[in-house]
């Protein structure tokens, strides 16, 4: 019986097929992971919102908090973040600018000095809750980041912070309005009253003080 070499090489040939779908099936998930990665994101342009401004602006803010704060709320609740390697791959990259932007949307740390005094507040009562509560930062990110996880030490430390930064912001709002001004108005009188010749100011309080008797029956021009 004679064998066609056809027949003696086609399991090889069969074999040599499947590798070469095989290849082009992983090179095209590779390239629809790069094309996902590189032109899709759900979230909007996230990576793209950067900011020079201190974190914070205007808050009355320690070295010890304002390193704290950079070290574990930055990444997520800040214009600053620190993309890791990951964050460019998709699908986790999607994940990443959910997170992201769902964080800045709640509390964005580059545009403090922009909120309200009394939404500055309200923020500092969330941040001292979550922080008192261990919500923040969360466990999920801590188990991938552990240098932004905190001491008991540092979380009553940013606790702290909050009650005094927002006993801070009372005082603040408390302050009676036009106390400044007045206080121009006082001393500008004043310079202008040093400014007359003492012999005639001698007059002029005489008169006044003749024109303007509280027994004005008595008065005589």
């Amino acid at each position: 019986m004679r064998i066609c070499p056809q027949e003696l090489y086609a399991p090889y040939a069969k074999e040599e097929n499947l590798k070469r779908i095989g290849r082009a099936f992983v090179l095209g998930g590779a390239g629809g992971v790069v094309f996902a990665s590189l032109f899709l994101h759900p979230y909007g342009a996230v990576k793209a919102a950067k900011s020079l401004k201190p974190l914070l602006a205007g808050a009355d803010v320690n070295p010890i908090v304002s390193a704290l704060v950079e070290r574990s709320c930055q990444n997520c609740h800040s214009e600053k973040t620190e993309w890791p390697w990951y964050s460019y791959v998709a699908p986790i990259s999607w994940m990443v600018e959910g997170d992201v932007a769902q964080a800045r949307s709640r509390m964005n740390l580059s545009h403090w000095d922009e909120y309200t005094i009394e939404k500055q507040q309200e923020l500092l009562g969330r941040i001292g809750a979550a922080i008192r509560s261990r919500q923040m930062p969360p466990d999920r990110y801590t188990l991938m980041h552990p240098s932004t996880k905190l001491s008991p030490i540092e979380r009553d430390q940013l606790y702290q912070w909050t009650h005094a930064e927002r006993s801070r912001l009372k005082s603040v709002m408390s302050t009676p309005e036009g106390q400044k001004p007045r206080a121009r108005i006082h001393s500008t009188a004043a310079r202008s009253r040093r400014a007359i010749h003492p012999g005639l100011l001698c007059c002029l309080t005489q008169v006044n003080a003749r024109l303007f008797s509280t027994n004005y029956k008595k008065f005589v021009p």
